[in-house]
């Protein structure tokens, strides 16, 4: 009967450290939003729609987050400058400057990231040397995985990195977008993984209406700019 006991306790035990590593980490984020003169942006509506969380921020621009995920995304209506959105990843404070109309950036303490949009929306240019003074990347994968709301990068079995950008799609051919590096065509964003240096880009232009590159462009373009140019 002792041997069953023990049998059945060590049983619980390791179903129950199953159960926990299964669960994805969860955490409480706390998210201050400021104007360009640290000035705290009061009554901006900030949503997770991953947990359905809604509210607003208070007299001091911040609003707390409960129980979010590392998956999870951050919506926020931001005065001028509109909708954004931001990936939590392994941030659990998140401090967002709106800079002006076209620009913000939101840093933790591990991580920076500048965010330009055109004044048409479609556009998220990122500064690279600023981002890369945050975060050490291998390759573009490592800097722009979770940095792009709508951007989705896949890794398979091949060590390919399958790409999309949300919002824009074909029926007719791939819906990966293309990339161009200092205006030409380059390829796919599996070629400029391999073989691109991050080190030696400027910047990069998420365009999700890539209409200005052509017919090809309805899946969206990444635009690379090297220091050279």
């Amino acid at each position: 009967m002792k041997a069953i006991q023990i049998i059945l306790v060590l049983f619980l035990a390791c179903f129950t450290v199953a159960a926990q590593e299964t669960n994805p980490t969860v955490r409480d984020v706390y998210l201050k939003i400021v104007d360009k003169k640290d000035h705290p942006l009061k009554k901006v509506v900030v949503q997770s729609p991953t947990s359905g969380e809604l509210g607003i921020t208070d007299s001091k621009g911040a609003y707390v987050f409960k129980n979010l995920p590392d998956s999870a995304v951050i919506i926020m209506d931001l005065p001028k400058y509109g909708k954004t959105a931001i990936q939590v990843m392994d941030m659990d404070s998140i401090l967002v400057t709106v800079r002006s109309a076209n620009q913000l950036s939101y840093s933790n303490e591990r991580n920076m990231v500048y965010l330009t949009k055109d004044m048409t929306g479609s556009t998220d240019i990122i500064d690279v040397p600023t981002l890369l003074e945050q975060q050490n990347s291998r390759n573009l994968y490592e800097l722009l995985h979770g940095r792009v709301a709508g951007l989705n990068m896949t890794v398979t079995g091949a060590g390919d990195v399958q790409t999309t950008i949300r919002g824009s799609a074909s029926i007719t051919q791939s819906n990966e977008p293309l990339v161009y590096l200092d205006g030409v065509y380059y390829g796919k964003f599996t070629d400029a993984n391999h073989f691109l240096n991050v080190y030696d880009i400027k910047t990069i232009e998420i365009v999700k209406d890539g209409a200005g590159y052509g017919s090809r462009g309805g899946t969206g373009v990444i635009a690379i700019t090297t220091k050279s140019k």
